[in-house]
């Protein structure tokens, strides 16, 4: 669409706010929220996130398919080396993988697509991740979930999941630096792979930002 003048912006935002069950009227907090929406025969989460800025309120609105239209690493787009790198590093029975990319970047695609290519019905994989932010739809790999907006963390899951020992630990988002050393210990001392993603502009970046949760291991996770 055109760019919308203020009045007209400010009603759509309430609206999408109101059927995302959010508070319309709130305009500093963030506030996260979802809604459903079909276009032809395509079905989309909608997915909305507001903030308070000091000149207003930022919004943004994930489109999400239901439906991937991506469902290898051939069909994104990736070169023959980069993929056989992947797949390389990805059916290592130890270690740590890292997906990063910028926001609305193709980083869930990319990491649903990337997994799907694992050795999944071989190996053991389990997921841990916020319920309030689903992100792996990968079949034969175990989810569980914590609740983040309660304010759980996922160290508040993992202890039960790493008892049993899986193969691969698959998780979207360190959240902070007491997960990234328990991990990084899974990987180094169990020998154990784990997958991870970052929002990040590339490699580099992406470490630096796992750093930047400050791990008190931040060598082993080198290591790893």
């Amino acid at each position: 669409l055109e760019p919308q003048d203020r009045e007209h912006g400010d009603v759509m935002l309430a609206v999408m706010k109101k059927i995302a069950s959010i508070d319309m009227d709130e305009r500093r907090v963030r506030q996260e929220g979802e809604f459903k929406a079909k276009l032809g025969s395509s079905k989309y989460t909608m997915q909305l996130a507001s903030q308070g800025t000091k000149v207003g309120e930022r919004a943004v609105l994930e489109l999400v398919p239901d439906k991937s239209l991506y469902t290898s690493l051939e069909s994104i787009g990736m070169r023959d080396s980069m993929r056989d790198s992947l797949k390389e590093v990805l059916g290592d029975d130890h270690g740590m993988v890292l997906f990063c990319s910028l926001p609305n970047g193709g980083l869930q695609t990319t990491w649903n697509v990337g997994i799907t290519a694992t050795d999944r019905y071989l190996r053991d994989f389990s997921a841990v991740e916020d319920k309030a932010k689903p992100f792996t739809h990968v079949e034969n790999v175990e989810i569980h979930t914590f609740d983040g907006p309660a304010g759980q963390a996922p160290g508040d899951m993992l202890r039960g999941v790493l008892l049993r020992e899986p193969d691969v630990v698959v998780i979207p988002d360190f959240v902070d630096g007491q997960t990234v050393d328990t991990l990084t210990n899974y990987a180094v001392d169990q020998n154990k792979l784990v997958i991870s993603s970052v929002r990040a502009k590339d490699g580099i970046e992406a470490l630096l930002r796992v750093l930047a949760l400050k791990p008190e291991e931040p060598a082993k996770f080198a290591q790893s």
